[in-house]
């Protein structure tokens, strides 16, 4: 159909041309906004389950760490207290060098040594007692320079406690070695005796030239008794 001035009119039956482009064109718009649609849809319906169906983050335990305690200093051990070294200390009874007289007795010579007995006297106005050894030595050099070793005490001898009233004796026996039978004494002179009653730390002199000394410590030249009676 034509109008009046010639131009086609659009064809009533056919609307499709009519609105202006192919059918298939816009279905295929339609069915394509339909599938985004859906696809987005889907996106977020996995979002949203994801979201909750996520399980729930715990928060980090802190784990707490071992304090360490500083080791104890030690202390110091209490050190032991030292015992007391028992030493000799006089009583009101022992005899003191003031209260003493000191001698020599009648000496006996045999083979090759002498034995010389020293007398103790009670020269005080009281009884007095006397137990033990005294320390004896051989001193010379005009100044009481001791020479060679002390008498070594003889322990084949026991030990007896004397009590001296005034003017009583007792005595101890000191045996010297000739010093002549080592070739290691020399040929020193002693001046006399050196004497330590026994319990005291003062000595006597007791004068005497009869016996050379051993200028050699190692020598064992004398040895002398306990005090015993006499």
């Amino acid at each position: 159909m034509s109008s009046d001035n010639g131009t086609p009119e659009p064809d009533a039956q056919n609307p499709t041309e009519a609105a202006g482009g192919p059918p298939s064109s816009r279905r295929t718009l339609i069915i394509v906004g339909v599938i985004a649609s859906v696809a987005i849809l889907g996106l977020l319906i996995a979002l949203v389950w994801a979201l909750a169906t996520r399980p729930a983050t715990a928060p980090p335990t802190t784990i707490p760490s071992a304090s360490v305690s500083p080791s104890p200093t030690p202390s110091p051990s209490a050190s032991a207290t030292p015992t007391a070294t028992a030493t000799s200390t006089p009583d009101a009874a022992t005899c003191t060098v003031d209260e003493l007289t000191l001698s020599l007795g009648q000496s006996d010579g045999g083979a090759g040594s002498t034995v010389v007995p020293i007398i103790f006297a009670n020269s005080g106005t009281r009884d007095c007692e006397l137990e033990g050894f005294p320390g004896v030595s051989l001193v010379g050099d005009e100044n009481g320079t001791q020479l060679g070793a002390a008498a070594a005490e003889d322990d084949s001898v026991p030990i007896e406690a004397f009590t001296l009233a005034p003017g009583d004796t007792v005595q101890a026996l000191v045996t010297v070695t000739n010093a002549g039978n080592y070739d290691t004494c020399g040929s020193e002179t002693a001046d006399g005796f050196r004497v330590y009653p026994p319990h005291s730390v003062d000595a006597v002199f007791v004068p005497t030239t009869a016996y050379a000394p051993c200028t050699d410590d190692s020598v064992e030249l004398m040895r002398t008794t306990p005090v015993q009676a006499g």
